[in-house]
């Protein structure tokens, strides 16, 4: 998002600082979340939490796509409102995933869980913008956040729909929503 979005707002006469809050809009509410993520676990429980948050960032990543439709006031405050929904997804998302793989996982099996987790954030990080250019060089602006969203909303149907072998049960949360 961050290489993808200036260009476009500073082509609708957006100032870099303007850019500068928006994009950090996200960082900011991912951490007012990630501070009360514990009371909403409580009060609506880890599997309603992880579906709700899940679909609110597919959601919200969908929508960044079409935000080069808008123009004036509407341009800047879509822009808002979208990286703080999905910073607020993205956050419990965030906690959420750690949280159901310390519960479903002990000892040498949580340690290696966890350190795929941090594998696949790394990688995600360092490839994900690799793979954002290609779709965006192919299809513009839209297309990296349509199919960035597509793939999240496939994510959300396969945890339900799809059979996992024994041995992928620490890199899946899959069996969290067997129960």
């Amino acid at each position: 998002i961050a290489p993808l979005y200036p260009p476009m707002a500073k082509g609708k006469g957006t100032s870099s600082s303007i850019c500068g809050i928006v994009l950090s809009l996200f960082s900011f509410s991912q951490i007012v979340t990630i501070v009360n993520t514990p009371y909403l676990i409580t009060k609506f429980g880890r599997k309603k939490l992880f579906l709700i948050s899940t679909i609110i960032q597919s959601v919200f990543t969908f929508i960044y796509g079409f935000l080069d439709l808008f123009n004036g006031f509407s341009f800047y405050f879509f822009s808002f409102i979208n990286r703080i929904g999905h910073g607020l997804g993205c956050g419990v998302l965030n906690v959420i995933s750690y949280s159901l793989t310390s519960l479903l996982n002990e000892g040498d099996e949580l340690k290696e869980a966890m350190g795929y987790m941090e594998l696949a954030f790394s990688a995600g990080t360092t490839i994900g913008p690799l793979i954002v250019s290609v779709f965006y060089y192919i299809g513009g602006y839209r297309l990296p956040f349509i199919v960035c969203g597509l793939i999240n909303c496939i994510g959300i149907w396969s945890v339900f729909h799809i059979p996992f072998p024994e041995f992928l049960r620490i890199f899946l949360i899959v069996e969290i929503f067997s129960k």
